[in-house]
């Protein structure tokens, strides 16, 4: 069996730019790229690292907190990593913020002890918001923007919730 690895692919491309290994990359869940290239992904085992535009080796961000990491996103706005993770403190899954360059959590949304899974940033009428998927159930937590608590909470088709994303404004 190979070992777990990031393929990565070129907009509008079939052939893959780059295979990336390492022994960071162990059971990976999510990944994002931000503005200026950086390319993130969070793995289950490993934590959350990033690995710089340009180059092909990650490294870890260090942060600390968790005993697992299973979503991230990050708010284009300011920066914000979030992650959901499972607290090493209180023995459950949260979402907790992160400042870029600092390895200990910022603050805990108070979603509830659920099991959130994916994040992601949407806008909708002008106002951005954090949507936390919830694996096992057809509900989605949504946040505004810098909020601790749920705004509301969506009811999904699917009984296991596990991804969210939002189609560009004029794609078809």
């Amino acid at each position: 069996m190979s070992p777990p690895n990031i393929t990565v692919y070129p907009a509008g491309q079939t052939v893959p730019s780059q295979t990336i290994t390492s022994s960071l990359i162990q059971y990976p869940m999510s990944a994002f790229f931000d503005a200026a290239g950086n390319f993130y992904y969070s793995d289950y085992l490993t934590g959350v690292s990033e690995i710089q535009s340009g180059l092909s080796s990650p490294f870890s961000l260090g942060l600390k907190g968790f005993s697992h990491t299973y979503g991230i996103a990050l708010d284009p706005t300011d920066g914000t990593l979030f992650a959901s993770i499972s607290s090493r403190a209180k023995q459950s899954l949260e979402t907790v913020t992160y400042v870029s360059g600092r390895a200990e959590p910022r603050r805990y949304l108070n979603g509830g002890q659920v099991t959130g899974d994916y994040l992601t940033f949407g806008t909708l009428k002008n106002t951005e918001y954090l949507f936390e998927t919830i694996s096992g159930t057809n509900q989605v937590l949504v946040y505004k923007h810098n909020s601790r608590n749920p705004y509301t909470t969506l009811t999904t088709a699917s009984s296991n919730t596990e991804g969210l994303a939002f189609k560009p404004a004029g794609v078809p």
